[in-house]
């Protein structure tokens, strides 16, 4: 609220790890610009205030699995692994990527949707 979007869009981002490029953190800043305000403080009251694990619990395994970046330091590994774990999910790394993993290491992460996509887990 202090900040508001521009402000956000200009601070360093949390999103990204150490290993991000300078092109990396522009497209973050230029995305980051583009948020509707009131959109983007319901988004994190809902993922703030609510918790995943009743809608795992309902849903089907099939097709579920669980990635994040090796360096998100947002929802870091050992939460995600985690959470993985309670669900009997499969999980998997994103090498050398914070939160916007895809941002990152869009190959990698592409992979990960690809293979997701054609599992039958």
């Amino acid at each position: 609220r202090t900040l508001g979007i521009a402000g956000m869009a200009q601070k360093p981002t949390r999103l990204l790890s150490a290993h991000a490029s300078a092109q990396d953190h522009a497209w973050v800043r230029w995305n980051m610009q583009w948020l509707d305000a009131s959109g983007y403080t319901q988004a994190v009251q809902l993922l703030c205030g609510d918790d995943i694990a009743p809608y795992l619990q309902a849903a089907p395994r099939r097709g579920l699995s669980v990635a994040c970046g090796a360096e998100d330091i947002v929802t870091t590994p050992q939460a995600s692994e985690g959470l993985a774990r309670q669900f009997e999910l499969p999980f998997k790394l994103v090498d050398a990527a914070g939160h916007a993993c895809y941002i990152e290491q869009p190959s990698q992460f592409a992979a990960l949707i690809s293979a997701q996509l054609t599992s039958t887990n």
